[in-house]
């Protein structure tokens, strides 16, 4: 049997798959303690160039936000905790359409464009050192 007809006679693999990958990573922020016991290397372009991506904090802000901080959870990404309850709605009604036998229709045309306009825009207001910017730098380690 294909790959595709399995996916056809279990249309909620993918999303379920998705779902306890996302539970397991939210564990995994849980548990460890990203930026101080050493489990995750670096980020790169941080180590080379000591400027911040639109990642770099995202996995303590994880943390943070898994022990109820919520303050330096945005403190450290702003834009993964921002983006957190829309990742949960695009699963939600990605399960739900897969439920009722339909696949998932796409993203709209304007989202890839938008996409990159935020990342750019975080990316650059993140590595400014004056105030109100500051505050987007993720907080020491």
């Amino acid at each position: 049997m294909r790959t595709v007809e399995r996916l056809q006679r279990f249309p909620l693999f993918a999303p379920i798959a998705a779902g306890i990958a996302g539970v397991l990573a939210a564990g995994f922020a849980w548990a460890g303690k990203p930026g101080r016991s050493g489990w995750l290397p670096p980020c790169p372009l941080h180590a080379v160039t000591g400027l911040y991506c639109p990642g770099c904090g995202g996995t303590r802000a994880l943390h943070a936000l898994m022990h109820g901080n919520l303050g330096a959870a945005f403190h450290d990404n702003a834009l993964t905790i921002g983006l957190l309850p829309v990742a949960v709605l695009l699963w939600i009604r990605w399960t739900i359409e897969r439920k009722n036998g339909r696949v998932h229709s796409g993203s709209p045309a304007w989202l890839p464009a938008a996409a990159l306009i935020v990342l750019v825009g975080f990316t650059a207001t993140r590595n400014l050192s004056f105030a109100p910017f500051d505050w987007l730098a993720p907080l020491p380690a």
